[in-house]
């Protein structure tokens, strides 16, 4: 019950932040708090020019008499890469102009040495399970990729890694394939024949420099 428990505990303060907030500085000042969003412990604060108030605790107070969001005792740490780009729950959100542009953030490519991913093709499992993990992944990738050229890089590392691992590149092909005929509309503005050649292609160069 420990997840439930930290939210509950945690929007108490949320709570009693914007209503206080809405008190002193008015609801304008509230509402640009309205594209922040917390899971446990990780929170994001997107176009918000007031989002130093998470950063403070509710023993620091402002000119105004407004104090930080949480508890001294979880001060958080401003992990943001720029003004326009941070790291999220296994995304990389950067501003662009007047939208985001959102791609997929893969943490094990941080630590120094190399982290084993998905099921190994000499393993004791049966043989279509490597597969449906990549289709998982697939599916993962389309979800939080913007735009299509990062959406195929993506999915050309996950195949390419399992290739590595044992699996046929023609397998891997057809569940490229048919993942992208279940998904009718596309999300992405462009023909379903140029993402295949351009998964294929890509992958084929990632293989041969292998």
């Amino acid at each position: 019950c420990a997840p439930t428990l930290a939210n509950l505990y945690l929007y108490t303060y949320e709570s009693d932040f914007v209503d206080e907030a809405r008190k002193i500085k008015g609801d304008a000042f509230a509402h640009s708090f309205h594209m922040s969003y917390r899971l446990i412990d990780d929170v994001l604060s997107a176009d918000n020019p007031n989002s130093k108030y998470f950063s403070m605790t509710t023993k620091d107070f402002d000119e105004s008499g407004l104090s930080g969001v949480y508890p001294p005792e979880l001060k958080l740490s401003d992990t943001s890469i720029s003004n326009n780009e941070v790291n999220f729950l296994g995304m990389t959100i950067k501003g662009r102009e007047n939208s985001f542009v959102l791609d997929v953030y893969d943490k094990k490519k941080d630590f120094p040495f190399q982290v084993v991913r998905f099921p190994h093709m000499d393993s004791v499992i049966p043989a279509y399970i490597p597969y449906g993990v990549f289709t998982g992944q697939l599916t993962r990738c389309y979800r939080i990729c913007t735009l299509w050229k990062g959406f195929i890089k993506r999915s050309c590392e996950n195949a390419h890694t399992l290739f590595k691992q044992g699996c046929s590149r023609v397998r891997l092909m057809r569940s490229f394939n048919g993942f992208l005929d279940s998904r009718n509309p596309l999300r992405y503005k462009v023909p379903v024949k140029l993402l295949v050649k351009a998964f294929a292609t890509a992958l084929r160069r990632a293989i041969s420099n292998t």
